[in-house]
């Protein structure tokens, strides 16, 4: 709440809490699709990012069903976020009535949003290495990236990532889902002391 974007991590929020994924992965998905999707959806500072660009999409788009379609994005897993939202919204503004805070958005202001990122996934933090793979930097662990990350599809590895939570790909391999870049300088200030670094 303190970093100024609390409506854009409700947003998050209500996408994460489908438990669907953004996109159609089936084999009818066209070239002309993930163009469109990359081009108008896509934030290249993470799958969260891009959540809050696809929901705001699809609410000022008049025909939001065509929209979907036409970016190979699942409407069903933005329509359920929407019907969520109104929840979700009445128990943070009665948290940040509390807390006295105010409800307010970042608008296109991307590093607050990764600040505020950074620090509540701030556990679940894996660094780019050397030999093109990431590891978490609490446990050493090597870990991928879900193939529908946007970091792994559409852009180059962040050197530092922080992600919701983490699942076996059909190799059994342990991959990273919802990530998004993260400012290093971040982690040591929200959570040093958790990874010893002051």
């Amino acid at each position: 709440l303190e970093a100024g974007c609390s409506e854009e991590a409700l947003d998050v929020a209500c996408v994460l809490a489908t438990k669907r994924t953004l996109r159609r992965t089936d084999r009818r998905v066209k070239e002309e699709q993930k163009r469109l999707f990359r081009d108008e959806i896509v934030d290249l500072d993470g799958d969260h990012a891009t959540y809050v660009k696809a929901l705001r999409a699809f609410r000022e788009s008049p025909h939001p069903e065509q929209f979907c379609s036409e970016r190979a994005m699942d409407s069903g897993t933005l329509r359920s976020a929407e019907r969520s939202k109104p929840n979700l919204e009445r128990w943070l503004s009665e948290m940040a009535k509390e807390d006295g805070v105010v409800l307010a958005s970042c608008g296109e202001d991307g590093d607050s949003l990764r600040k505020a990122l950074c620090a509540g996934f701030f556990a679940r933090a894996a660094r780019f290495g050397a030999d093109a793979t990431f590891r978490t930097l609490r446990a050493d662990r090597e870990i991928g990236l879900h193939p529908l990350s946007v970091h792994a599809e559409f852009g180059t590895p962040p050197e530092y990532v922080v992600f919701c939570d983490f699942g076996l790909d059909a190799d059994g391999a342990s991959v990273a889902r919802h990530v998004s870049r993260c400012d290093p300088r971040v982690l040591i200030a929200e959570a040093g002391e958790y990874y010893e670094l002051r």
